[in-house]
């Protein structure tokens, strides 16, 4: 549905919610990820508050992005 670049990141749902996550990421070859957990999230934000508002922003664009790549592909 979507290839990742270096820089995007991508599980921003479940730690702002605390759900589970809603996809599965496949890595086409090798690379390197840094976890963020919520705790950690915490801390940067009580830090940078706006990150809430900026990971808010990416996940509705992103969950829009995914609807509307959906809906080309029902064809």
């Amino acid at each position: 549905v979507q290839e990742f670049e270096e820089g995007d990141f991508f599980g921003e749902i479940s730690v702002l919610t605390g759900k589970p996550r809603t996809a599965t990421l496949t890595a086409v070859e090798e690379c390197e990820c840094l976890v963020l957990n919520r705790a950690a999230l915490d801390e940067i934000t009580e830090l940078y508050p706006r990150v809430t508002e900026v990971l808010k922003k990416f996940q509705a664009q992103r969950a829009m992005s995914t609807v509307n790549t959906m809906m080309a592909n029902r064809g």
